[in-house]
């Protein structure tokens, strides 16, 4: 049976507890911090969840979203929103 391959972008400190539970759950699990590194790892890999977390200092989702698209970087890969706090706002985001 293959894995969903899955990229995770989160802050370092949840980082390796997120790979480490997803990995347990099933899914293939490429973990990054640095959200300069996302369009290079999407087309290295076709992905097919990209999981970002809203609230990765530094960077907001708007950004990263809106870069990825313009380098035509996602093909069919989904984005699923993370955040540990509730965001009302959280659909206008992209």
């Amino acid at each position: 049976m293959l894995k969903t391959s899955v990229l995770l972008l989160c802050d370092p400190p949840k980082l390796n507890p997120c790979v480490a539970s997803l990995e347990a759950g099933g899914y293939a699990v490429e973990g990054l911090s640095n959200p300069m590194l996302v369009a290079g790892a999407l087309r290295q890999q076709a992905h097919e969840v990209l999981l970002l977390d809203v609230d990765l200092p530094g960077m907001g989702p708007e950004t990263i979203v809106q870069a990825l698209r313009r380098y035509d970087c996602l093909g069919k890969t989904r984005i699923v929103l993370l955040s540990g706090a509730a965001r009302p706002d959280a659909t206008e985001l992209i």
